[in-house]
Order: structure tokens, then sequence, then C-alpha cells
């Protein structure tokens, strides 16, 4: 019996894709996420992780360091959810924001380092858009850090990252 419930198992892993990690793009086999948000670390204790959202409502978190869950946690939020927020950063005009936003870029500013960098992806349709943003740039628009955190709430994160 112990192999016929090592098999209902893994094949139920793989129905559900549940099992399967996803890429360092946020990426699983069922095709790569709508919105995605990396934190990466700082010279501090900053939460390092990601976050991923899918139109039928699925999150994955990853986390990392300095976060409560370490390690693939998965959720489901209701698919509107997925896109009022997508309508939000169509609304903002994240697809024509600058790439990269970070030290040496012109649209940086004044620099202080010790910053996380914050990667934002959005794919819809034909906008496939990254925005790399080193927080620690004074002249980045106020309006990204604003998107950053409605991913995080949306999300639902702080119940993974809150000590």
């Amino acid at each position: 019996m112990p192999t016929h419930s090592l098999v209902v198992s893994l094949l139920l892993c793989v129905a559900t894709t549940s099992c399967a990690r996803p890429a360092p793009d946020g990426t699983v086999p069922g095709g790569p996420a709508t919105v995605r948000l990396e934190r990466r670390p700082c010279f501090g204790t900053c939460p390092v992780y990601s976050v991923a959202l899918y139109d039928d409502g699925t999150v994955l978190f990853d986390g990392a360091l300095n976060v409560r869950s370490t390690g693939r946690q998965v959720s489901r939020i209701a698919k509107r959810d997925v896109s009022r927020l997508v309508a939000r950063l169509n609304a903002a005009g994240f697809a024509g924001l600058p790439d990269k936003i970070v030290a040496g870029s012109p649209a940086c500013g004044d620099y202080a380092t010790d910053a996380p960098t914050v990667i934002v992806t959005l794919r819809r349709g034909s906008v496939n858009k990254t925005v790399e943003h080193d927080r620690g740039c004074a002249a980045a628009p106020a309006l990204l850090r604003s998107l950053e955190q409605a991913i995080d709430s949306v999300a639902r994160t702080d119940r993974w990252i809150a000590p």
C-alpha cells in the first residue's frame, strides 16, 4: 500500500502543479505570472522574497531571508483582484516607466546606498514589462512605490513576512 499512496500523491502533485517550483522568472508549468514582484536584499534586515500572481487567482510566495515563512507558499485570491491590480498598473502608466531606475541611470537622481532593489513584472496580452527599481534612487516616481505596495497588499504578503 505505501507504493499506492506514493503514486496517488505524485499524480495529484502533477495534476495540480502544486509540487512544481516556479522558475526564477515566476513561471510554473501553467505559464508565466501576470504580475510578479521580487524584493532583493539590502545591507540590513530587509525582507527578501518574490510573489507571483496569476490570472486564475493563484498566488505563489517564495520567502528567502528576513521573512516569517521561508520557502514556497501557495494561496488563492479572487480573480477580480488580479484583474483590478492589472488595471491599476495600466492606469498608472506602468508600461511607460523606465526599465531601470538604478544607480547611474538617468531616472535615479541622487542615490543612497543600503536600500533594496524591487523588480516588478507585468505580463498581460501584448504587454511584457519589467521595471528594476533601486529604492535608493531619490528621483524614482512615488507612484512606483505605491504600485509595489499595492502588489503586496493584493497578494497579502504580510502574512508571510511580518514577524
